[in-house]
């Protein structure tokens, strides 16, 4: 049997950490595994442990720890084989005599092993560790989620830019202000950290479109060709969702904002952004909206209000609606273009 760990040399706490996140190799993972089954004070430490885990830790609840329903069994079956094999050979060695034809039979005369309650009760712990921090881990928030709610409170006074951006409540947009950014920085600071905390683009693509949506609305300078440059380095990796279609015509269009509208030309590529957004999703109803906005910078005012008109029809919030039929009113109804 392994003996890197027995009852004199536990695994100290960094090492049931490790473990517990799965950063240990597989020799170290069977070794603490094995020590468990037979250590109820190391499996109370590990449950301590996963019960006092960092809830803000920048991992996303998917990819935190990958154990389902089968591997949780698979673990719980290892632990258990593990106490059996220690129990038979500890069976053996006592001898123990065998009792008389028609005696009742217990679980040890039954299987050939003794179950040690102690034991049980270790491997119980252990799976009830390791299941608790699947359930943890799947409960609470990712780290894109709690960005989410730090730009919702970014946001909440005014917001700096015209385009919507999913999951972003209404909050009203003063037009001679837009492009300033907005000065309410805690909230998109720690908006930011919760997804890069590093300062680097994070790996996931939940993660890189909260980091953008952050960006975006925060609105400094430079911002919008940061998020335009991450949203096209993931649709370069194949995942290409109407989100992200969306986010890459509104990056486009705040981009062609803060130029002060010098470059027609990537309102043109908003507009084909926010028509790819509608194609991959046709309920994606802000995707009119935003591309509204692009129509209308390119003067082409009949195109522009008949998106906001069919975003009017499409959504339930009323302030946004009341938003959009303000805008419908200030269009130029003379200009009877064609979209093309």
């Amino acid at each position: 049997m392994n003996t890197i760990f027995d009852g004199t040399n536990c695994p100290d706490e960094a090492k049931l950490l490790a473990f517990f996140e799965n950063r240990l190799a597989y020799f170290g993972r069977r070794a603490i595994r094995r020590h468990l089954a037979s250590c109820s004070d190391c499996c109370d430490s590990l449950a301590f442990l996963v019960k006092n885990f960092d809830a803000s830790a920048n991992v996303d609840a998917a990819e935190a720890f990958d154990l389902g329903s089968e591997a949780l069994g698979a673990l719980t079956s290892r632990v258990i084989t593990l106490i059996e094999r220690t129990d038979r050979i500890e069976a053996s060695a006592q001898s123990r005599p065998r009792p008389v034809s028609g005696a009742s039979s217990s679980l040890s005369d039954k299987f050939g092993f003794v179950l040690s309650y102690k034991a049980l009760m270790a491997a119980a712990l252990v799976v009830a560790a390791v299941g608790g921090s699947v359930f943890l881990m799947v409960s609470r928030p990712s780290a894109s989620d709690e960005a989410m709610k730090y730009v919702a409170l970014g946001v909440k006074p005014e917001r700096q830019i015209g385009p919507q951006m999913p999951g972003v409540p209404f909050s009203p947009y003063l037009e001679q202000r837009g492009g300033e950014g907005s000065t309410a920085e805690t909230p998109f600071q720690r908006a930011l950290l919760k997804v890069s905390p590093n300062g680097l683009t994070p790996s996931g693509v939940s993660s890189r479109m909260a980091m953008v949506t952050v960006l975006l609305e925060w609105n400094k300078p430079g911002d919008a060709e940061k998020a335009l440059k991450i949203v096209d380095e993931t649709l370069s990796h194949g995942a290409t969702t109407a989100e992200l279609f969306l986010a890459r015509g509104v990056a486009l269009y705040q981009t062609g904002v803060e130029q002060n509208d010098k470059n027609l030309e990537i309102y043109e590529e908003a507009v084909l952004a926010f028509t790819s957004a509608i194609e991959k999703s046709p309920n994606l109803s802000i995707a009119y909206f935003n591309r509204a906005l692009a129509e209308q910078k390119l003067k082409r005012f009949a195109n522009a209000k008949r998106d906001m008109e069919y975003y009017v029809s499409k959504e339930a919030n009323t302030e946004w609606i009341k938003e959009a039929k303000e805008r419908i009113e200030r269009m130029n109804p003379a200009d009877n273009d064609e979209r093309h």
